[in-house]
């Protein structure tokens, strides 16, 4: 992507994972950034970012489906039907629609919803694999912070729809 560039729009419905670490506005056109199935449809390591006008889904990542949010300031809409999945590991899936590891995150508008964060651990070859739930279907927090202002809806699949995993972070909802 040119460098130059500080608003990029769509013009049509995208596949593929983004990573982004600058100063950056992704108009989504009312289209849908749909992820390719292996790892964040979108990962901000830094910079100012807004993704706006469209929905990001199919991600599926251990932390974070939708977004990865590691560094930076982020304004963001419309995180459907992703999956934080921590596979034959025994990690811990956290953040099926967004991760927050270090960024601040806003929702103005927009919906969180249809996300799932789930773990699987294979007992062994005899056994069948136990699927048991991960943390924050829709949001954990890591550190940074997550605000959600204005007429936003979470809702998940499963439970933990916001998970925040200790008492430094900074979660606001003006709902």
């Amino acid at each position: 992507a040119n460098e130059d560039v500080s608003i990029i729009t769509l013009g049509a419905d995208i596949t593929g994972n983004i990573e982004i670490n600058r100063d950056l506005t992704l108009d989504l056109g009312g289209l849908m950034l749909t992820g390719d199935g292996e790892g964040s449809v979108i990962t901000v390591k830094g910079g100012n970012v807004t993704i706006q006008n469209g929905t990001v889904t199919g991600g599926k990542a251990v932390n974070g489906g939708g977004v990865y949010a590691g560094d930076g300031n982020l304004t963001l809409v419309n995180i459907t039907d992703n999956v934080a999945d921590g596979g034959k590991t025994k990690a811990a899936a956290c953040g099926g629609g967004i991760y927050i590891d270090g960024a601040n995150v806003v929702m103005n508008s927009g919906s969180i919803s249809n996300n799932i964060a789930r773990s699987k651990v294979v007992v062994s070859s005899f056994n069948p694999t136990v699927t048991y739930g991960g943390n924050g279907g829709g949001v954990y927090i890591a550190k940074g912070s997550f605000i959600m202002d204005g007429g936003n809806k979470l809702y998940q699949l499963m439970l933990h729809c916001l998970h925040i995993l200790c008492c430094d972070r900074k979660v606001i909802s003006r709902i």
